[in-house]
């Protein structure tokens, strides 16, 4: 993935297409996912920012790092990068 600082976050992406951000809010920390609608979300931790307004993009937010769970964590980090290269249709 390729690194770059976009709207003042760290963004990620693969190819042209922007994968995940990182951002620190005042009440929480969040994983942004650009394209997140076609996560399968096992976990149940994606949110939408603004319900109907915002199509794609899920935030995992966090309130302590004590939260985050390195394998789980991952394992939708590498869902996200396999949807950016192979362009799935949503579930």
């Amino acid at each position: 993935m390729l690194h770059n600082i976009k709207w003042g976050s760290d963004v990620y992406s693969v190819g042209k297409r922007n994968v995940l951000g990182i951002a620190g809010f005042k009440n929480f920390f969040a994983i942004w996912f650009f394209e997140g609608h076609l996560l399968a979300d096992h976990q149940e931790v994606l949110v939408n920012a603004q319900e109907g307004k915002t199509k794609f993009l899920r935030q995992w937010r966090f309130t302590d790092i004590a939260e985050l769970d390195k394998n789980t964590v991952m394992a939708y980090v590498f869902e996200a990068i396999e949807n950016a290269k192979t362009k799935p249709k949503p579930i």
